[in-house]
């Protein structure tokens, strides 16, 4: 799986190179200042890129993936999670202790299929090399993935990035205090049972059970624009979250089949009033023309009901908003040129004053919520406020969510009087009831080792 670094592109300047070192020392020092290990692997993931560009890069740090740039904690369930983990498995066997490219190609067979999916043909492996133990097996690692070969010089400039990092890794470790180191022997019997009669105490204390769930602000009762003939879009008059006008032209098909088939009906038409006129005249002598009059006329009746039709259609061919409200829809260029059948969604118009948030709670963390119960939605844009809001409806049967989990979706009203934009995302938490502290400790842990156990 490893594949060295090579490149034949120039040096840095000095004055990249100082600014590149700078860089380094100020990640350093912020880096010093991490408390926790979740604090140090969202730092590495996401301000590693004041050093160099690169658009994913994932933590890895005792066999299981610890951060995700942009994501403020990765789903372990996820297809994603799983997929990088099972890859970092099979690199860590390898055992590398420098920087080395994976590659497609190198890869298990049961990775291959979906590599182009997440990576580029080629991703940085950075791992974290145990400073107390240099020549034992790595600790972690730091996965990057850019579209551009990664040189040298920045390959270089990240190995001491990583060591610093390893180093931090260790000094977390080890900022354990040990409460009883200073006390005597009395002193420590004496506090331990304290301490077990206020923990056995504090078991039964009541708290309120909640979870914790992703959300996004959805509309409410949104107005689906679709597509009235069978046609392709030629023209989007609407960007994204445009407000618009009922009445307002929001999608135009194509109209040169359509025009077309005009010319072709008329054309028709008006043979048909010829072959009429021609029969009228010949009916003064010839009966039998006078016979096929009524055949003409019906003809007639049929081509004029074809062209009323067709201009129907063309008439149709321009969408218009039947009621006022902001545009859903794709970009513009996702959409022309598309083909539309009869009835096929196009966009939706929704009213911003009308929305609901929208939650996925993930099969494993499902508690009893009955209708009204109490939520709290923290939007990512503004974390510390959190946005009130009153569970009103729950599926009963689990879907597939946006995030590739076996969810149940939540649908809530917001009880705030400034109600949030209608696309905003964030983290929604839910409420249920009263529960002793132990239950709501050892739910999880008893539930898991049932299904361990197959109690």
């Amino acid at each position: 799986m490893e594949t060295p670094i090579t490149s034949q592109d120039p040096p840095q300047t000095p004055q990249q190179s100082i600014k590149s070192v700078a860089d380094l020392l100020l990640l350093q020092q912020r880096l010093r200042g991490a408390s926790s290990l979740a604090e140090l692997a969202a730092l590495v993931v996401n301000d590693t890129r004041v050093l160099f560009p690169y658009w994913s890069a994932v933590f890895w740090h005792h066999g299981k993936v610890e951060a995700v740039s942009g994501l403020h904690e990765p789903a372990r369930q996820s297809s994603f999670i799983m997929w990088v983990s099972e890859l970092l498995h099979h690199t860590q066997k390898k055992n590398p202790h420098a920087p080395v490219l994976l590659t497609a190609g190198a890869s298990p067979k049961n990775l291959q299929a979906r590599w182009a999916e997440y990576f580029p043909n080629e991703v940085l492996w950075l791992p974290f090399i145990n400073p107390e133990e240099p020549d034992g097996d790595p600790i972690g690692g730091l996965l990057l993935a850019r579209d551009v070969v990664w040189k040298p010089e920045e390959q270089r400039l990240l190995a001491h990035w990583t060591e610093a990092v390893a180093y931090s890794l260790q000094a977390v470790s080890r900022r354990r205090k040990r409460l009883f180191a200073k006390l005597g022997k009395r002193e420590r019997m004496w506090t331990a049972g304290v301490a077990i009669i206020l923990f056995f105490a504090a078991m039964w204390f009541p708290v309120r059970m909640s979870v914790l769930a992703p959300g996004e602000v959805v509309p409410r009762k949104p107005s689906v624009v679709r597509a009235q003939i069978d046609g392709v879009i030629d023209k989007v008059f609407v960007k994204p979250s445009q407000e618009v006008k009922a009445g307002d032209v929001l999608v135009r098909l194509d109209a040169t089949a359509l025009k077309a088939r005009l010319d072709n009906v008329v054309q028709g038409l008006e043979i048909a009033r010829a072959e009429r006129l021609r029969a009228e005249q010949a009916s003064v002598t010839d009966r039998k023309a006078s016979a096929q009059l009524p055949l003409f006329q019906a003809k007639i009746k049929k081509q004029t009901a074809e062209v009323a039709y067709v201009q129907s259609l063309l008439n149709r061919i321009e969408v218009r908003a039947e009621q006022d409200g902001v545009a859903i829809v794709p970009d513009a260029g996702d959409l022309e040129g598309l083909p539309v059948k009869i009835g096929q969604r196009m966009l939706t118009l929704a009213n911003p004053k009308e929305a609901d948030l929208e939650a996925w709670l993930p099969v494993g963390d499902s508690l009893r919520l009955p209708l009204g119960s109490a939520m709290e939605f923290y939007l990512n844009i503004d974390p510390t406020s959190p946005v009130d809001a009153t569970l009103r409806h729950i599926d009963y049967q689990a879907q597939m969510s946006p995030e590739g989990l076996l969810a149940f979706r939540v649908r809530a009203d917001f009880t705030d009087d400034t109600m949030p934009r209608i696309g905003w995302r964030g983290t929604a938490k839910l409420y249920g009831e009263e529960v002793p502290l132990y239950y709501y400790l050892f739910r999880r842990p008893v539930a898991a080792a049932r299904q361990w156990f197959g109690l």
